[in-house]
Protein backbone atom coordinates (compact mmCIF):
# COMPACT_ATOMS: atom_id res chain seq x y z
CA UNK A 1 0.00 0.00 0.00
CA UNK A 2 1.19 3.31 -1.36
CA UNK A 3 1.50 6.24 1.87
CA UNK A 4 0.55 9.76 0.85
CA UNK A 5 2.03 11.19 3.75
CA UNK A 6 3.45 13.90 1.63
CA UNK A 7 0.72 14.44 -0.75
CA UNK A 8 -1.05 17.23 0.95
CA UNK A 9 -4.76 15.80 0.14
CA UNK A 10 -7.20 18.94 -0.53
CA UNK A 11 -9.20 17.78 -3.39
CA UNK A 12 -10.10 14.48 -4.45
CA UNK A 13 -11.74 13.45 -7.68
CA UNK A 14 -13.89 9.96 -8.13
CA UNK A 15 -14.11 8.41 -11.14
CA UNK A 16 -16.37 5.38 -11.07
CA UNK A 17 -19.94 4.05 -13.26
CA UNK A 18 -21.64 3.09 -10.38
CA UNK A 19 -23.41 5.95 -8.32
CA UNK A 20 -23.22 3.53 -5.29
CA UNK A 21 -19.75 3.31 -5.37
CA UNK A 22 -19.32 7.00 -5.87
CA UNK A 23 -21.45 7.20 -2.64
CA UNK A 24 -20.17 4.81 -0.84
CA UNK A 25 -16.07 6.70 -1.59
CA UNK A 26 -17.65 10.01 -1.10
CA UNK A 27 -18.78 9.17 2.50
CA UNK A 28 -15.61 7.60 3.44
CA UNK A 29 -13.42 10.14 2.06
CA UNK A 30 -15.38 12.92 4.25
CA UNK A 31 -15.77 10.47 7.52
CA UNK A 32 -12.09 9.84 7.25
CA UNK A 33 -11.16 13.36 6.85
CA UNK A 34 -8.97 12.93 4.00
CA UNK A 35 -10.25 15.43 2.03
CA UNK A 36 -13.90 18.02 2.37
CA UNK A 37 -13.41 18.82 -1.16
CA UNK A 38 -14.43 15.78 -3.45
CA UNK A 39 -16.06 16.18 -7.16
CA UNK A 40 -17.57 12.87 -8.02
CA UNK A 41 -17.89 11.35 -12.19
CA UNK A 42 -19.40 8.67 -13.30
CA UNK A 43 -19.00 8.93 -17.04
CA UNK A 44 -14.77 9.09 -17.30
CA UNK A 45 -15.15 11.13 -20.10
CA UNK A 46 -16.84 13.95 -18.04
CA UNK A 47 -14.06 13.41 -15.62
CA UNK A 48 -11.26 14.15 -18.47
CA UNK A 49 -13.37 16.92 -19.78
CA UNK A 50 -13.21 18.52 -16.24
CA UNK A 51 -9.22 18.15 -16.52
CA UNK A 52 -9.01 19.31 -19.75
CA UNK A 53 -10.57 22.14 -18.88
CA UNK A 54 -7.31 23.36 -16.33
CA UNK A 55 -4.37 24.89 -18.11
CA UNK A 56 -1.45 26.78 -16.77
CA UNK A 57 -2.91 29.43 -15.46
CA UNK A 58 -5.63 27.44 -13.20
CA UNK A 59 -4.48 27.54 -9.32
CA UNK A 60 -3.04 24.46 -7.80
CA UNK A 61 -5.91 23.87 -5.26
CA UNK A 62 -8.22 24.11 -7.95
CA UNK A 63 -7.11 20.53 -9.63
CA UNK A 64 -7.51 17.57 -7.70
CA UNK A 65 -4.42 16.16 -5.98
CA UNK A 66 -5.63 12.48 -6.00
CA UNK A 67 -8.08 10.58 -8.99
CA UNK A 68 -10.01 7.45 -7.17
CA UNK A 69 -10.35 5.78 -10.59
CA UNK A 70 -12.21 2.52 -11.25
CA UNK A 71 -10.67 0.00 -13.47
CA UNK A 72 -13.68 -1.65 -14.76
CA UNK A 73 -16.24 0.87 -16.61
CA UNK A 74 -18.05 0.47 -19.79
CA UNK A 75 -17.11 2.38 -22.78
CA UNK A 76 -13.76 4.11 -21.57
CA UNK A 77 -12.04 1.69 -19.15
CA UNK A 78 -9.48 2.51 -16.45
CA UNK A 79 -6.34 2.25 -18.29
CA UNK A 80 -8.50 3.74 -21.36
CA UNK A 81 -8.70 7.01 -19.35
CA UNK A 82 -5.01 7.09 -18.49
CA UNK A 83 -3.86 6.97 -21.81
CA UNK A 84 -6.29 10.04 -22.61
CA UNK A 85 -4.49 11.40 -18.98
CA UNK A 86 -1.50 11.60 -20.55
CA UNK A 87 -2.39 14.22 -23.00
CA UNK A 88 -3.03 17.20 -20.07
CA UNK A 89 -0.71 19.31 -19.31
CA UNK A 90 1.98 19.07 -17.40
CA UNK A 91 0.80 21.55 -14.83
CA UNK A 92 -2.30 19.02 -14.21
CA UNK A 93 -0.10 16.05 -14.60
CA UNK A 94 2.39 17.14 -11.93
CA UNK A 95 -0.23 17.85 -9.00
CA UNK A 96 -2.50 14.27 -10.06
CA UNK A 97 -1.72 11.22 -8.75
CA UNK A 98 -4.00 8.68 -9.72
CA UNK A 99 -5.08 5.50 -7.41
CA UNK A 100 -6.89 2.60 -9.30
CA UNK A 101 -9.53 0.89 -7.47
CA UNK A 102 -10.73 -2.52 -8.40
CA UNK A 103 -13.37 -4.76 -7.47
CA UNK A 104 -11.49 -7.96 -8.18
CA UNK A 105 -7.90 -8.35 -8.65
CA UNK A 106 -6.64 -9.04 -12.12
CA UNK A 107 -2.83 -10.11 -12.52
CA UNK A 108 -3.22 -7.90 -15.86
CA UNK A 109 -4.27 -4.92 -14.14
CA UNK A 110 -2.01 -5.25 -11.26
CA UNK A 111 1.17 -5.15 -13.70
CA UNK A 112 -0.34 -2.66 -15.86
CA UNK A 113 -1.10 -0.50 -13.12
CA UNK A 114 2.47 -1.19 -11.83
CA UNK A 115 3.75 -0.55 -15.45
CA UNK A 116 2.49 3.01 -15.55
CA UNK A 117 4.14 6.30 -14.00
CA UNK A 118 1.05 7.81 -13.25
CA UNK A 119 -0.04 5.32 -10.84
CA UNK A 120 0.68 5.39 -7.32
CA UNK A 121 -1.42 2.78 -6.31
CA UNK A 122 -4.46 -0.03 -7.05
CA UNK A 123 -6.55 -1.04 -3.79
CA UNK A 124 -9.55 -2.64 -3.13
CA UNK A 125 -13.03 -1.03 -3.94
CA UNK A 126 -15.22 0.63 -1.95
CA UNK A 127 -12.69 2.79 0.35
CA UNK A 128 -12.62 1.82 4.13
CA UNK A 129 -10.95 3.98 7.14
CA UNK A 130 -8.58 1.49 6.83
CA UNK A 131 -7.54 2.15 3.87
CA UNK A 132 -7.40 5.79 4.21
CA UNK A 133 -6.20 6.02 7.20
CA UNK A 134 -3.24 4.03 6.45
CA UNK A 135 -2.89 6.17 3.01
CA UNK A 136 -2.44 9.25 5.12
CA UNK A 137 0.09 7.85 7.39
CA UNK A 138 -2.03 6.92 10.53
Amino acid sequence: MMTIENIKTTKVMLVDDSDTDLFINETMIKYAHFSENVISFTSPTKALEHLKSFNESTPLEEIPDIIFLDINMPLLNGFEFIREYQHLSKHVKDKCNIVLLSSTFNVNDIQKGSENKDVVGLIAKPLTLEVLNEMMGK
